[in-house]
């Protein structure tokens, strides 16, 4: 089976976000509005995870993961690409964005883009 690592059980799960939001809370200030705005789409899209994962066994997990491993590589491929554009454009030229600006996608867009993920479509 092939399931992304932190699928293992509800303490890899439970490493992984607190590992996630503390180098959130360090590194956001620092970004593209855009990629910050994909990162906390993936972040809505782990806390929705968590819920659903507490009520299921840790031996059932990891089939889960296989069930939404195309989400997982779906959400790194478009970080990635935000990364890439802040990385190869916005920041040659010194340019920071005004943090100011709201760093998460609207609610309804968020619904939309969650809704279309593996986990909500076989949830």
């Amino acid at each position: 089976m092939r399931y992304p690592k932190i699928l293992q059980n509800k303490k890899e799960f439970g490493k992984f976000g607190n590992n996630w939001t503390s180098t959130m809370f360090n590194i956001a200030d620092w970004l593209s509005n855009d990629l910050v705005r994909g990162l906390y789409l993936f972040q809505d899209y782990s806390v929705n995870l968590g819920q659903f994962l507490q009520k299921v066994e840790d031996k059932n997990i990891p089939i889960i993961g296989c069930i939404i491993r195309q989400d997982f590589i779906d959400f790194s491929t478009s970080i990635r690409r935000l990364a890439y554009k802040y990385f190869y454009s916005d920041l040659e030229k010194l340019r920071l964005e005004d943090n100011l600006a709201w760093h998460k996608y609207k609610p309804e867009e968020t619904t939309k883009r969650l809704f279309a993920t593996q986990l909500f479509l076989k949830k």
